[in-house]
């Protein structure tokens, strides 16, 4: 089983140094791969998935967060060009999460109207 959750912005979002702050941009909260399920590809699987959606509708990027502690997970992102724009501490874990963020090159936003 896969889950992913694609939410609004959340109020710790609002306080980013974010590049494309007003543009038209995806959200990604979590991205979970259930343990008997990884290794096989699906995280990666979800991404492009993610991309392609913002792509062909037309988004400028996407913008998620990763637990600092998790450096598999941060190099999995800056792998695929997510770059950091901040920090923040929520109730739930002792080290900030990772605030990053992705342009995404669409015909819209790459001057092919």
């Amino acid at each position: 089983m896969v889950q992913s959750t694609l939410a609004k912005k959340k109020a710790e979002y609002q306080t980013v140094n974010w590049k494309f702050s007003d543009s038209k941009i995806l959200v990604i909260q979590r991205l979970e791969v259930n343990p008997e399920y990884q290794g096989e590809g699906n995280a990666k699987k979800l991404m492009d998935f993610a991309e392609n959606f913002t792509r062909y509708n037309i988004y400028s990027s996407i913008r998620l967060d990763a637990y600092s502690q998790s450096n598999r997970v941060i190099n999995f992102y800056e792998k695929r060009k997510y770059i950091f724009r901040g920090n923040a501490n929520f109730r739930e874990r002792e080290y900030p999460f990772q605030f990053m963020e992705k342009e995404i090159i669409s015909a819209y936003n790459n001057g092919c109207q």
